[in-house]
């Protein structure tokens, strides 16, 4: 039965997103307080504005700006840098690996803002060495039982997008818009505020 509009989602990360906000709200006070003490501060308060710029947009682009948005004719992945607008008719198949993938016609599209599957290299290491006497304590039970929740959650991502792409693909049949991926304006603006307020604060602080 195919989808309606009411029963489509959006997804966004979860802790990573609200993480994100919190620094934001914080980088947002920090330029605020930086404006209205002006010059007052020295060179020391404009430093921290730059850096604080510099976190406002490493946050949005991190953790805000992901999102992957299911519409009825197309799914729309929103990766930190860039966007991609895909018929679900040109969808051949969904996996995840260290992030769940959109494969299309020559390509595949990652998906940045969908739950992550596995732990990174340092995390391996660390749960290869627990155990081992002098080294780290035995995994805590409550870790393993979250790593298995984390990694059902990306697997039910996965089987809704497959269904999607079935019931979606099939009535939009006659579609022939094709996979668009491009540079979002917003993104280049909060990339250039992280390069600024980087390159401007070190520089004072080394001048």
């Amino acid at each position: 039965m195919p989808a309606s509009a009411s029963s489509l989602e959006v997804h966004r990360l979860g802790a990573g997103r609200m993480l994100a906000f919190g620094l934001a709200v914080l980088a947002g006070v920090a330029l605020v307080d930086a404006a209205v003490r002006g010059s007052a501060g020295g060179s020391s308060r404009l430093t921290a504005a730059l850096v604080a710029l510099a976190v406002l947009g490493a946050s949005y682009l991190l953790g805000i700006r992901p999102a992957v948005t299911e519409l009825p004719e197309v799914v729309v992945v929103r990766n930190p840098l860039r966007t991609w607008t895909i018929p679900w008719t040109s969808v051949i198949e969904v996996d995840r690996v260290d992030v769940v993938r959109v494969h299309v016609d020559g390509r595949s599209v990652r998906c940045y803002a969908l739950p992550r599957r596995g732990r990174a290299p340092g995390r391996r290491f660390a749960t290869l060495m627990q155990g081992v006497p002098g080294v780290l304590p035995s995994r805590n039970p409550l870790d393993v039982e979250k790593s298995a929740g984390d990694v059902a959650e990306t697997q039910d991502v996965v089987e809704r997008l497959r269904t999607l792409t079935a019931s979606l693909g099939t009535t939009s049949v006659g579609t022939t818009a094709p996979v668009v991926g491009h540079w979002a304006p917003d993104s280049l603006l909060a990339l250039a505020s992280v390069v600024v307020g980087s390159v401007a604060a070190l520089t004072l602080v080394l001048a």
